[in-house]
């Protein structure tokens, strides 16, 4: 193989593209949060989102879709939108197993299952039916390439 010096060298745009781009994020973990700008309804079960929720802070959470939501919200009796969840612990050793399984899996995130896998997977209690017009800002999950 033939090396050739000045080929191997950066350019000086190049190095300031890439601090500027440099993830100090820990390169362990393969996944970012971006700005959803769209309107929260169009979210589809297996989406995972932080949000900020009027009273209770910022919460992550895996969209579900469920009998009376079955692309993730629906319009309650007392005429709330409402977004079906479940609440994540970014913390816990769950987290990683939930964006192997559930992360971007809409047949995963499914009624049908609800009852039983889920609500066995997540406990009941992190179960949420969250006000929507009470959510004030949403960070999407993506994963890193």
């Amino acid at each position: 193989m033939i090396r050739i010096p000045f080929l191997n060298k950066k350019t000086a745009e190049i190095k300031r593209y890439e601090e500027e781009n440099d993830d100090p994020e820990d390169p362990n973990i393969k996944y970012r949060y971006k700005p959803f700008t769209r309107a929260v309804n169009d979210l589809k079960p297996g989406e995972i989102i932080q949000l900020t929720y009027m009273g209770s802070g910022n919460k992550t959470v895996l969209i579900t879709a469920t009998e009376r939501g079955p692309l993730g919200n629906f319009i309650s009796t007392r005429n709330n939108n409402l977004l079906c969840c479940f609440e994540l612990n970014e913390e816990s050793f769950m987290f990683k197993l939930v964006l192997k399984l559930f992360h971007k899996k809409q047949n995963r995130c499914e009624y049908k299952l609800m009852p039983s896998f889920l609500k066995y997977v997540f406990g009941l209690s992190a179960f949420k039916t969250l006000d929507i017009s009470k959510i004030s800002s949403v960070y999407l999950l993506i994963k890193k390439q």
